[in-house]
């Protein structure tokens, strides 16, 4: 029995279902229930692809890294401190191309102070 069949009779009254229909109408219950669950899941299934598609698309992927090393270069101060360099080195561990567009801007890295220890 379809569930619209099932709920023809219902929708234009206040019967009481008897026990068949009533274990029927239960029956389609949890039948719409579980279709309901499966099309969430596959909701889920298709945002995550959703997702993955909007960030392969991504204008910063397209983005030369020169251009990206020129952001990098504005949005720290110089000289370097060591907060200016551990956000640096962050900015490589984003990614491989954010890895080469900081390594390959040399403003960034003439800012690195090096001292000579006196331990020996």
């Amino acid at each position: 029995m379809s569930y619209a069949k099932a709920l023809d009779h219902f929708r234009s009254n206040n019967d009481i279902p008897g026990p068949q229909e009533l274990h029927e109408l239960k029956l389609s219950l949890a039948s719409v229930s579980r279709h309901i669950d499966d099309v969430y899941e596959e909701l889920a299934g298709l945002e995550r692809i959703r997702s993955l598609i909007r960030t392969v698309c991504s204008p910063i992927r397209r983005m030369p890294t020169e251009l990206l090393g020129r952001i990098f270069t504005m949005a720290l101060e110089m000289p370097l401190d060591k907060r200016g360099r551990c956000d640096l080195i962050s900015f490589s561990l984003v990614c491989r191309a954010w890895r080469s567009a900081s390594l390959g801007a040399r403003s960034l890295w003439s800012g690195v102070v090096i001292s000579s220890c006196e331990c020996f």
